[in-house]
């Protein structure tokens, strides 16, 4: 019976650590999810930036090639 009760405890802290392990490895997963939408938002960003900055550019070349003799 001093065996088992021995075990008890330590049966308790391995729980412990485990559920301390879930929630350490949900946590890093809801983090890299957050990062991962950050990502696609600041590549969505520059992507939409692009085009502005090329109509800008045909905008320009078309006004250059109309002043043109």
């Amino acid at each position: 019976m001093r065996r088992l009760l021995l075990l008890l405890p330590a049966a308790g802290l391995r729980r412990n650590r485990s559920r301390r392990a879930t929630l350490r490895l949900h946590s890093a997963r809801e983090r890299f999810d957050r990062s991962m939408a950050r990502l696609r938002k600041a590549a969505l960003d520059h992507i939409d930036s692009q085009m502005l900055v090329g109509l800008a550019l045909r905008t320009a070349l078309e006004r250059f090639e109309a002043a043109r003799p």
